[in-house]
């Protein structure tokens, strides 16, 4: 989202370098709050409502059966130990523990609303999902800068993100009333499979949150808010890629759930698997070759001459965005083998913190990003792997290698000249940035 995008760009500007640390340290809480809250219950819409269309209504009223007393019981815990998850998460746990009892409302209520854009993409209405995930992330991006250019606190955005998704829930409600029954029959056989599909896939989610934000959480907890900004500003990444991939993996896991029930499913789901992976790296290639030649003259545009040190992360860093290219990870959810992705991830996240805290020992700020960039390799070739042992297929069925290694040839060679050229130029950031666009693309 533009605006998303835009929130640290004018908080930096507003916020201390400090406060802007804690700020970053209460989403990096959100973020990983959000699939404890699930425990792959809502996302497993995306298998059973496509299975068993007949059973909408009854699917969907134990989806909120069961988040419900999920929801109250984490609402309890957030205010009741607030002074705990603050030092969980932070050196410093007493400036954290203020925000955390806002944070859980905001985090806890914004999870719940997000089953809707799930409903609305199962049933194949993605314009709708799409025009409520824009309108609700602008929203919630317009309150956050409004409130920081008018001087707000930081317990003042915080209790604007509070609206915000309050209004989300709000919707949701409406929408909901008017297009379901809810019913408090619960069939018992439909309930045993739900949850024995979401809780290992849940947990396999929670683990994976766990390793995407494991470097930041070493540098969290082994360093003040300002170190820690300088490395968060560092890992800033581009909100596109996010919805990008997070869109292709709904839409990719309703078409190939329909295909299960195909005599050539295999043949199916290794074409959508095909293209998928060659039209995210036709994307995301020259996106990663251009934010790498023009990374220095980015972040001291984008967060001031404050975070000059981010630079060098942020090179690191940027290497995990080809990886979003290899889209695999969810193709055992289609064949129900979520054992197999709890697994997997577990294995991700024990690699992840080896990785960060040895890197980290070895290079400071710079070591966990390295630790992360390898380990997020080493678990999307594992995912390989096994998706070729489940289609019974060869990789080239599966990865367009021709194609990839055209397009690696020939973005690197345009970002190399590139860089070259404008190192020898010795013009202004703005100058040198504007020269690089026009000239890469």
């Amino acid at each position: 989202m533009p605006l998303t995008f835009l929130v640290p760009i004018v908080l930096v500007r507003v916020f201390t370098v400090e406060e802007f640390g804690v700020y970053k340290q209460l989403f990096m809480i959100f973020y990983v709050i959000l699939p404890i809250v699930d425990l792959g219950i809502s996302q497993s819409l995306f298998y059973f409502m496509p299975k068993y269309a007949e059973y909408r209504d009854r699917i969907l009223s134990q989806t909120f059966l069961f988040q419900i007393p999920i929801i109250l019981g984490l609402t309890i815990i957030f205010f009741v130990f607030s002074q705990e998850i603050g030092s969980l998460f932070s050196g410093d746990g007493g400036t954290l523990a203020d925000y955390i009892p806002l944070l859980g409302i905001f985090a806890l209520l914004w999870h719940l609303s997000n089953i809707l854009e799930n409903i609305l993409i199962v049933e194949k209405k993605a314009f709708q999902a799409g025009a409520v995930t824009f309108f609700s992330e602008s929203l919630r991006a317009i309150v956050s800068m409004v409130i920081g250019l008018l001087g707000g606190s930081l317990e003042h955005l915080m209790m604007g993100l509070v609206g915000t998704a309050i209004l989300r829930c709000a919707f949701m409600g409406w929408y909901l009333q008017r297009t379901m029954r809810f019913s408090f029959q619960l069939n018992g056989s439909l309930v045993y499979s739900q949850l024995s599909y979401s809780l290992p896939f849940g947990l396999a989610i929670i683990v994976n949150t766990l390793v995407l934000f494991s470097h930041q959480y070493i540098v969290s907890i082994s360093t003040g808010p300002a170190d820690f900004a300088i490395y968060a500003v560092g890992c800033f990444s581009l909100p596109v890629f996010a919805i990008v991939v997070d869109s292709l993996v709904k839409v990719s896991l309703v078409r190939m759930s329909e295909a299960t029930n195909q005599a050539n499913s295999s043949v199916i789901i290794s074409q959508i698997i095909y293209d998928t992976i060659r039209k995210l790296w036709i994307i995301f290639f020259p996106i990663f070759v251009f934010l790498f030649v023009v990374s220095e003259e980015m972040i001291v545009l984008l967060f001031t001459e404050n975070y000059r040190d981010s630079v060098s992360i942020f090179r690191v860093f940027i290497f995990s965005i080809p990886l979003y290219a290899l889209l695999l990870q969810h193709v055992p959810r289609v064949f129900s083998m979520t054992y197999f992705i709890l697994f997997n991830n577990t294995f991700f996240l024990i690699l992840s913190i080896f990785n960060c805290f040895i890197f980290y020992k070895l290079f400071g700020l710079l070591g966990p990003a390295l630790g992360f960039v390898f380990s997020n390799f080493v678990w999307r070739i594992i995912f390989l792997i096994k998706c070729k042992k489940i289609l019974k297929v060869n990789i080239v069925n599966l990865i367009p290698l021709a194609q990839i290694l055209r397009v690696f040839l020939i973005f690197s060679f345009l970002g190399l000249s590139i860089f070259f050229i404008k190192n020898l130029l010795f013009i202004s950031y703005y100058s040198s940035f504007a020269f690089s666009f026009v000239l890469y693309w």
